[in-house]
C-alpha cells in the first residue's frame, strides 16, 4: 500500500499513468480530512478513517443521436468479480469529458450487486448513466436516465460517515430507492395517462400531451385495462386517423351550425312568404344542399302551401 501525499509531481505524474480517477477520489477526500490507500484489490481504495471500501470508475461522455434529441452517457464497467455480494462498499464514477471530470456518481455496491446479479456471465456490466440536453419527463423511467442517478450525484460526504450504522442506513436507502426508481416512475405514469384518459383524452393526444413513445401509452392502457377507444372522447371514431384533418373537420362542422343558425329566420321568413326552396335558393345565394338541410330541420314539406295564397291574393 502507498499512502497519498498531496504533491503536484506526483499529481501529474499519476494523470499520465492512467491513474486520475484514484488520485481525484483521494484529494477530494483529504479536502474532506478523510486519509486512504490504495490497494490492488476487487477496490481501489481502503478509507483509513472508517474502513469503507470505495472501487474508482471513470466513464468518457459519449454522444448519442434519438429521434427527437441529441444526448449523451457515461459508461462504468464492472467486473464479474466486482458484481459480487460485499465486494465493497461505494463506487465512485467519475463522468469525463474532454479529459475533464464532469460529474460524480457515489453508488452503493449492493445496488450494482442486485441490478447483475441475475445476468448470464460476461466480461464486464456496464451501468449507463444518460446526460446532456434532454427533456425531464416522467416517461423517461429507462435505467440509463439522468434522473435515477441524480440521488447519487455529489455524496462524497456520506463517506465521512464514522457512526457505522448511520453510514449502512444511507447505504440501504439509496439502494432500495435505486431498485425501486423504474416501478415508481412507472406508476406515475400509469396515473398521468389515467388522468388525461378520465378527462377525454384518446391514446395518440396522450401520447403527444406527455410526449412520449406510442408503445409506451398502449402498454400501460392494456395493463390498466382500458378499451381501444376512449368512450369519453368525441371524437373516439377517428382516434386512429389524422388528427389534423380531425380537428379540421370538427371546425367546419362549427361553422356550418353557425352558418345555419344565421340564415334559418331568413328562410322561414321567405317559406311564409310563398317562395319554393329553388326561389329561396337564388334569393339567399345558397346552394341546394344547405337549403334542403335548414328545410329538414324545420320540418318543411317539399312543396310550399303557402303558394297558393300567394298566387289567389295576387
Amino acid at each position: 500500500m502507498r499512502h497519498i501525499k498531496p504533491l503536484y509531481d506526483w499529481q501529474k505524474e499519476a494523470f499520465k499513468n492512467g491513474d486520475r480517477g484514484e488520485l481525484l477520489f483521494q484529494l477530494e477526500m483529504l479536502e474532506l480530512n478523510v486519509e486512504s490507500d490504495i490497494l490492488n484489490y476487487t477496490y481501489d481504495i481502503l478509507l483509513l478513517k472508517n474502513g469503507y471500501r470505495i472501487e474508482v470508475k471513470t466513464g468518457q461522455y459519449r454522444r448519442l443521436k434519438s429521434n427527437r434529441q441529441v444526448m449523451g452517457d457515461y459508461a462504468f464497467a464492472f467486473t464479474p468479480n466486482q458484481i459480487k455480494k460485499n465486494a465493497f462498499d461505494y463506487a465512485v464514477c467519475y463522468g469525463m469529458q474532454d479529459k475533464q471530470i464532469k460529474r460524480t456518481w457515489v453508488i452503493p455496491q449492493e445496488y450494482i450487486y442486485r441490478e447483475f446479479k441475475d445476468e448470464p456471465k460476461k466480461e464486464h456490466y456496464y451501468i449507463r448513466i444518460a446526460d446532456g440536453p434532454h427533456k425531464q419527463i416522467i416517461a423517461n423511467f429507462t435505467a440509463q436516465h439522468w434522473n435515477k442517478y441524480k440521488c447519487c450525484l455529489n455524496k462524497l460526504d456520506i463517506l465521512t460517515q464514522d457512526n457505522r450504522r448511520l453510514f449502512t442506513r444511507k447505504k440501504n436507502y439509496l439502494t432500495n430507492r435505486l431498485i425501486n426508481y423504474e416501478k415508481k416512475c412507472k406508476e406515475q405514469l400509469n396515473k398521468q395517462i389515467l388522468n388525461l384518459w378520465n378527462e377525454g383524452y384518446n391514446k395518440k393526444e396522450i401520447r403527444d400531451k406527455l410526449q412520449i413513445g406510442t408503445q409506451t401509452v398502449l402498454d400501460a392502457c392494456n395493463e390498466m385495462g382500458l378499451p381501444r377507444l376512449n368512450p369519453k372522447t368525441q371524437n373516439s371514431l377517428f382516434e386512429t386517423g389524422n388528427a389534423r384533418l380531425i380537428k379540421a373537420m370538427h371546425t367546419r362542422l362549427k361553422n356550418i351550425k353557425k352558418e345555419d343558425k344565421r340564415i334559418t329566420p331568413l328562410v322561414l321568413s321567405l317559406w311564409n312568404k310563398g317562395h319554393t326552396r329553388q326561389e329561396i335558393e337564388k334569393l339567399l345565394e345558397k346552394n341546394s344542399q344547405v337549403i334542403r338541410r335548414i328545410a329538414n330541420d324545420l320540418s318543411l314539406p317539399k312543396h310550399n302551401p303557402n303558394r297558393n295564397k300567394q298566387t289567389k291574393q295576387e
